[in-house]
């Protein structure tokens, strides 16, 4: 006979069966219900096969641990039983009133219609802002005398591309960031952490519409300052930059020709930065190809332009042309007037000359075919008295040029001959850094209705705007 194996015991069909060691109930359970095999259901407690379970829970990591107190609950839906096992989340303290921010950190304010802001020679802001308002533009304030290159102009308009064409002004920015002046030694990092990143793309946006052929992925950051701070104007530089490179990705900065440039204004209590919208071409134009010291930035020559208040049909002298800046600027107003008349006005004369023969040849290039040029002597004008409407010129002084021997004579004899040649009701605009020289050299029939004092990169000049009687 062969050895026959002995029967095994029979496996219990669910850990609460007979021999079966004893499991902890968790809360929210049922300890002692059991399912019946293939069905998933609960099984009624009368007709289980498994007897009954020790209600003391299995010690835990050699622990004694407590039995549940109270009856288990009844039995939970699936769902709702899952939940039941999950642990409650913590909900978030409220942050106390002493954490908040600082009162001098720079706060986050909600983005608005865009503003933007001008640059434009200090002494013309008059003339500038009126410009932009012939444009359709709000002005919104004006910061000036905080530094001699340049002032502020804050204005709002639905049609920037019209504001880019104004001539007075020498740069336009898309505003991004403006703010009080955050004291203290790490206030570029925490203004430039304020700046919006949604401000920033809206700026670029505009700048991308404005100038679609400006191609690369450039980026430079120019910062300006007035007054006294615990900072240098390179930390305000760094600081923007590596903002600016947290919200561009795949730009690189450099430090010249850059497709997209950030300019940082810390003006005393006040930063303005902005997106420059504008090119060189605003304030340096596309005609002046040659250039001499000292010779007149187009924008002041413009301003003086219009000081004269030009009309169509006016003949219009420079008796001193230099590179001929103020001969194209009148010819270009004179253009823009018939334009705006219908080509139906009369055209007068625009003519002009240059003791200097190299002034003469690069006023020349610059003027073209919109006005004519001579070599003259200022003092003795070839031209016939009362023959002139409008003077303009910029005569020599000092400071730009070398030591002018006998200026004051110098100046006697050249308005003695622009009073000749101007026609009684003449206006006359000249511009100088030796005002009390002019003054003193202007013949009695000279009448000075105004005088507007600017800085030309840096040097006080007085334009005076003279009626000849």
């Amino acid at each position: 006979m062969k050895h026959q194996r002995p029967l095994s015991r029979p496996r219990a069909a669910n850990p609460t069966a007979v021999g079966a060691k004893p499991r902890a109930s968790k809360p929210g359970s049922t300890g002692g219900t059991t399912r019946e095999p293939g069905t998933g259901r609960s099984a009624n407690p009368s007709n289980a096969r498994a007897r009954s379970i020790d209600p003391t829970p299995r010690p835990k990591h050699g622990r004694p641990a407590t039995a549940p107190k109270g009856p288990p609950g009844p039995e939970l839906p699936r769902p709702f039983a899952d939940a039941a096992k999950e642990k409650p989340t913590r909900k978030p303290r409220p942050r106390p009133a002493s954490a908040a921010p600082p009162a001098t950190q720079p706060q986050r304010a909600k983005l608005v219609a865009p503003t933007y802001y001008a640059l434009v020679v200090p002494g013309l802001e008059d003339i500038a802002a009126t410009e932009l308002k012939a444009t359709g533009s709000r002005i919104l304030g004006v910061l000036g005398r905080f530094d001699k290159r340049d002032t502020v102009i804050l204005f709002r308009t639905d049609d920037i591309a019209r504001a880019l064409r104004t001539t007075t002004i020498d740069d336009i920015f898309e505003i991004v960031f403006d703010a009080p002046t955050t004291p203290g030694r790490h206030a570029p990092r925490q203004m430039a952490r304020a700046m919006q990143r949604e401000a920033v793309e809206r700026a670029m946006l505009t700048h991308h519409a404005l100038r679609p052929g400006k191609r690369g992925r450039s980026y430079n950051v120019v910062a300006r300052m007035a007054g006294d701070h615990a900072f240098r104007r390179e930390e305000i530089e760094a600081a923007f930059a590596h903002a600016l490179d947290g919200m561009l990705a795949k730009w690189v900065p450099t430090p010249k020709n850059a497709a997209l440039e950030l300019w940082a204004h810390v003006i005393d209590q006040r930063t303005i930065a902005g997106i420059r919208l504008s090119t060189d071409t605003l304030a340096q134009r596309t005609y002046k190809k040659a250039h001499l010291p000292a010779s007149l930035k187009p924008t002041v020559a413009r301003a003086l332009v219009a000081m004269a208040e030009i009309k169509p049909g006016d003949t219009i002298l420079d008796p001193m042309c230099g590179t001929g800046t103020i001969l194209r600027e009148a010819a270009d107003a004179v253009l823009s007037l018939r334009s705006r008349a219908g080509g139906e006005e009369p055209t007068g004369r625009i003519f002009g000359g240059d003791i200097d023969s190299e002034a003469l040849d690069a006023g020349r290039t610059n003027v073209g075919r919109h006005a004519s040029l001579a070599r003259w002597d200022a003092t003795e004008l070839p031209l016939p008295t009362g023959s002139v409407d409008v003077v303009i010129t910029n005569p020599p002084y000092g400071r730009q040029h070398e030591a002018v021997a006998g200026l004051p004579k110098l100046y006697r004899a050249a308005m003695r001959e622009a009073t000749r040649v101007l026609r009684r009701g003449g206006r006359a605009v000249i511009l100088t850094g030796e005002p009390r020289e002019l003054a003193e050299a202007l013949p009695k029939a000279m009448r000075v209705r105004a005088k507007h004092r600017l800085l030309l990169r840096g040097l006080p000049v007085t334009a005076f705007v003279i009626v000849r009687e």
